[in-house]
């Protein structure tokens, strides 16, 4: 009988059964893309760490570069808006200016039975009311005016004529936008009856403070309606047709030389404007035909 005096482990593998176990083992082994296969696994996690801690801080980064681009955005929007509405550079608003004292006394009368009238008073009672009523010696103004650019003035005196008298200083000409017709009637500007924005707004701010002394005229002056309605009112620039673009517009042709006119010396013309210095009265001859 046989007695065998080494262990099992003792026995030696075949060396085609090792190289399969090394391969076995070399299958098993993690390995993380773009690490060498000489770091630890202390080492790795090291790596993804700073991996992780890398892309957090460039996100991070992205973020806080489009918080600040769109608050900057906001500033300027703000400031543009500002800018635009609070800091406009043309002037509207209304006053009441103390022209009685200037017109003579045939169209004071004539402006206080038009307010009388407007009140609902009876024509035929109107001298009795005013022989009895305190004379109100001022009256209302509206205006927009162009001060920075100085393109355009518009004036308007409610209480005494119809009508408001835009000057656009930019297509020299000048619109009475009558709301009342529905009607606009267009004619060249007369630069030396208009005063130019600046000096019209400038005028305004010293009667308004009761220091400025007005060599007060009025002057009457004849026009007539020429040819049919105007086609294209974009010929004559963006303020002339943003006012009258809804409304049949005329051009009118001012009467010079020997024309007779009849009509009252003392009767108040339905359209007409304050321009500084002067109250300018148009009579539009054909108006009603």
């Amino acid at each position: 009988m046989a007695i065998l005096t080494k262990p099992l482990s003792g026995v030696q593998k075949k060396p085609e059964e090792q190289q399969q176990d090394e391969k076995l083992v070399a299958d098993t082994d993690i390995n993380l893309p773009g690490v060498d296969d000489g770091l630890d696994e202390n080492e790795n996690l090291d790596y993804l760490y700073k991996r992780v801690n890398r892309v957090g801080l460039l996100t991070n980064y992205c973020l806080m570069v489009s918080l600040i681009a769109l608050l900057i955005l906001g500033v300027g929007a703000g400031i543009h808006s500002y800018q635009v509405f609070a800091l406009r550079n043309s002037y509207a608003g209304m006053c009441r200016l103390p022209l009685k004292k200037f017109m003579s006394p045939d169209i004071k009368t004539a402006i206080d039975k038009l307010r009388l009238l407007d009140a609902g008073y009876p024509h035929e009672k109107l001298d009795d009311i005013l022989e009895n009523q305190h004379e109100k010696e001022t009256v209302e103004f509206d205006f927009d005016i162009d001060v920075e650019e100085e393109n355009y003035e518009v004036l308007e005196l409610p209480e005494i004529f119809l009508g408001r008298y835009m000057h656009d200083f930019s297509q020299n000409i000048t619109v009475i936008i009558d709301s009342l017709r529905d009607n606009c009637y267009i004619m060249p500007l007369d630069r030396e009856l208009v005063p130019p924005p600046k000096s019209m707004f400038d005028m305004i701010l010293k009667m308004k403070q009761g220091y400025y002394n007005l060599d007060f005229q009025e002057i009457r002056k004849n026009y007539r309606v020429m040819g049919d309605e105007i086609d294209h009112i974009e010929d004559y620039g963006m303020l002339a047709t943003r006012a009258c673009s809804n409304k049949d517009t005329y051009k009118l042709e001012e009467l010079v030389g020997d024309v007779i006119v009849k009509r009252e010396t003392t009767k108040l013309e339905k359209f007409g404007e304050f321009m500084g210095n002067t109250l300018v009265q148009y009579h539009i001859v054909n108006l009603d035909q």
